[in-house]
């Protein structure tokens, strides 16, 4: 079913290397592999070893430095929340005061409707004094 240059009879041909060649003999020894010219050329790097006071350091700036993340994101969750209450609060006293201004104008009819009807009892009354009937 497979051949050397087709992967299948149903394929066409493709150029494909020998399997052949490939293959190592026995008896040849192994052959390193080059290593490329720049990674040849890098003299070895030195690590220099950590000493106690640089690691304290360390953790001393990584300790002040999350005290200072987390008291900016307390500072920054202030804000926010100081926002948003008092958006709230002028919106209470909005409403507030709309409520406050209907409940008057309510009143204030309220009280011209009892005036016209006095008046209206009043003429009434009057009318009925002067016919004497």
């Amino acid at each position: 079913m497979f051949s050397d240059t087709w992967k299948c009879f149903c394929c066409p041909p493709m150029a494909k290397p020998s399997r052949r060649s490939l293959v190592a003999p026995v008896a040849q020894t192994k052959m390193e592999p080059e290593m490329p010219q720049r990674l040849q050329a890098e003299p070895p790097t030195v690590r220099r070893t950590k000493k106690r006071s640089d690691l304290s350091m360390k953790t001393w700036q990584n300790k002040h430095f999350i005290y200072f993340l987390s008291f900016v994101l307390a500072l920054a969750s202030v804000v926010i929340i100081q926002t948003w209450f008092r958006r709230r609060r002028a919106l209470f006293e909005m409403r507030r005061k709309t409520a406050w201004t209907i409940y008057q104008l309510k009143v204030c009819i309220y009280l011209n409707i009892i005036f016209r009807m006095f008046f209206l009892f009043s003429c009434i009354i009057s009318l009925l004094n002067s016919c004497k009937l």
